[in-house]
């Protein structure tokens, strides 16, 4: 295909009056054709950038303008069905009565869960949790979008409401727009009407612990909180002994379950799928929040510990989670779970054929499969495809071709170099935990997939960076002989390494079928010029669909 006939025009300066003047520029976006779209763009595309502006109205028109010319891109046959999907999802937003958000059972809580969840990681002013301690403090316009986003998603049933003590401002804004709304005597909602989690990383010390979560339930401005987590356990090595071994946190916690101020406990995780399995066998946990996406496990790809796994990850985590009755909750379908606000050209190709966004197909992939799954929101509009996705995941016609896409994903796979290798590449990969070096070696043949397959390259180049800085702070420590968890402390929450060209990692790949052996041997030393070659490919290119600035990244 010539890929040529696709490219966004550089933006000039919004016309904000041309905008406002324009009569096709009704709330009720009636005007959905590739000729009114294209003439709008270059005062459209400028003012949804614009940070400093509400861009709603102007950030949807954006988003629709980028699918209907990536239809134009991938061959112009997809073009009528793009422009239905956009008629169909601004209807449904733009009327609640049209439809609420399914609830599920969460696993033996005794809680119905929307099977979508309001993540709270991307609306707050900053990631610094210090920098203030009064919302009176907090930029006005930031905390109006906090609380427009919270309103938005109470209305269409979501009311899960997900949070953490490390996302900076988050809980010390949102517990103030939660009173705000419970309070309005205009807006129906009670306390017992949400589902309010927190999550707290697992530290050195109970004290620091304890004192942590206390500032959780003032911040948060709750007597009790529904569900709280072990933030990130299982990413480093060391975790489950700070849990449960004596005197270890789960002694320091267990006195809030036993008188209700937390009503059901559960964990997070990156980490390798063995050490969430581990986590998942101590049967303490009534949930799990982990990564098992339609492309993979996120941290844990190329992790199998079942055969029939074939490297995807998780999915044996989410099998012994049923077993026991835990609810099931999938972390960031959307940036995590592949980038689709962001997609290829190649792979929204694959997703515009069947009439649906790339980030609708993810969430839709992910009913079913799990109980719920938490969306990152910045603006009121990045709720748009995932409510489509969770109104429509039961009728049978969506839900064919939901299973279409995930078809032409599985043949991308098979074809790049047989169905063989789409079945065993994972195989004898180590995690990071398993080698001297900490390479997440599952991770890097998985994104040499996703490159090859479906041309997902800002993706793979986004998570590779971490790995990059993650060997920047490992390396120095090695050389100081410092122990394997001081090694890893400093990962975060993307456990692992990049790999280095000049390594031999013939020991640690011993057991790679011979088959699969030279293959991996060559993605690991030229990694990073396969991310440079793939990023030159037109059918690697993307447009992002989130064209402003969420508030903690200004």
């Amino acid at each position: 295909m010539d890929y040529s006939c696709f490219a966004p025009p550089a933006a000039p300066s919004a016309d904000q009056t041309a905008i406002s003047s324009n009569p096709a520029c009704t709330v009720a976006m009636d005007f959905f054709s590739t000729a009114a779209i294209t003439a709008l763009y270059p005062s459209i595309s400028g003012y949804a950038k614009d940070a400093e502006r509400d861009a709603t109205y102007y950030g949807r028109m954006y988003k629709a303008y980028s699918a209907v010319h990536s239809a134009v891109f991938n061959g112009g046959t997809n073009t009528e069905a793009v422009l239905a999907n956009l008629d169909e999802k601004y209807s449904l937003i733009l009327d609640p009565s049209k439809g609420k958000v399914p609830k599920v059972p969460f696993g033996k809580t005794g809680i119905m869960m929307p099977v979508l969840t309001l993540g709270c990681m991307r609306f707050q002013e900053t990631w610094n949790g210090a920098k203030f301690t009064d919302v009176k403090d907090i930029d006005a316009a930031c905390q109006a979008n906090l609380k427009a986003i919270l309103v938005h998603a109470l209305e269409r049933g979501v009311n899960h409401i997900e949070t953490a003590r490390g996302y900076g401002a988050s809980e010390l804004q949102l517990g103030q727009a939660i009173k705000e709304v419970l309070e309005d005597e205009t807006l129906p909602y009670k306390r017992e009407d949400l589902i309010i989690q927190s999550k707290i990383g697992c530290m050195e010390t109970n004290e620091e612990f304890l004192t942590t979560l206390e500032k959780s339930f003032e911040y948060m401005k709750v007597s009790y909180f529904d569900l709280v987590s072990f933030h990130g356990a299982g990413n480093k090595e060391s975790d489950y002994e700070r849990i449960f071994g004596e005197g270890g946190l789960y002694s320091a916690i267990k006195p809030y379950l036993d008188d209700g101020r937390i009503k059901n406990l559960g964990f997070s995780t990156h980490g390798p799928t063995a050490s969430i399995c581990k986590l998942i066998a101590t049967d303490k946990f009534d949930y799990v929040n982990l990564h098992y996406h339609w492309c993979g496990s996120y941290t844990a790809s190329g992790h199998a510990p079942t055969e029939a796994d074939c490297g995807h990850g998780n999915e044996s985590a989410v099998k012994m989670c049923r077993v026991r009755q835990m609810g099931v909750f999938c972390i960031s379908p959307v940036d995590k779970g592949g980038g689709v606000h962001n997609a290829s050209y190649k792979l929204r190709g694959m997703t515009e054929a069947q009439g649906m966004d790339p980030v609708e197909y993810s969430v839709a992939w992910t009913i079913g499969r799990h109980d719920t799954q938490t969306i990152g929101c910045a603006r009121p509009e990045d709720l748009d495809e995932v409510f489509l996705a969770a109104t429509k995941s039961a009728d049978a016609d969506y839900r064919a071709r939901v299973e279409a896409v995930e078809s032409s994903v599985t043949a991308a796979l098979d074809a790049v170099h047989g169905a063989a290798w789409a079945k065993t590449w994972h195989v004898g990969l180590p995690t990071c935990f398993e080698s001297d070096s900490g390479v997440s070696f599952g991770a890097y043949v998985w994104f040499y997939n996703l490159l090859h397959a479906l041309g997902m390259h800002w993706y793979v180049e986004q998570r590779h960076s971490t790995g990059v800085n993650n060997l920047k702070k490992f390396s120095p420590l090695a050389e100081e002989g410092k122990s394997r968890d001081e090694l890893m402390k400093d990962w975060g929450f993307m456990p692992g390494n990049e790999p280095t060209a000049t390594a031999d990692y013939s020991e640690v790949l011993k057991d790679v079928p011979p088959e699969n052996l030279e293959r991996v041997k060559s993605i690991l030393a030229g990694f990073k010029t396969l991310v440079d070659e793939f990023g030159a490919k037109d059918e690697c290119k993307s447009v992002d669909m989130r064209p402003w600035k969420a508030f903690p990244e200004r």
